[in-house]
């Protein structure tokens, strides 16, 4: 569905944290395996919200970038 990149990432500082917001519907306790993995390799902490499709109202589109829309990576 839906991913977005918020936080100090989004504008580009590399803080060592990197927050996410997805929007789909997902195993949770797989996701957090595969962050904790992700986390180790890149050495820095991944922090997410998960909105299910009804969940998500994009009112505001501040502070967001859209890496992942309609099924492929947007450049």
């Amino acid at each position: 569905q839906l991913v977005f990149l918020t936080g100090d990432i989004a504008k580009g500082r590399d803080t060592g944290i990197i927050d996410i917001i997805l929007v789909r519907d997902i195993d949770r306790e797989f996701l957090a395996t595969l962050v904790t993995k992700a986390e180790v390799l890149i050495n820095r902490k991944i922090r997410y919200v998960i909105y299910t499709s009804k969940e998500w109202h994009n009112e505001d589109d501040s502070g967001k970038l859209l890496v992942w829309g309609n099924g492929r990576l947007v450049k």
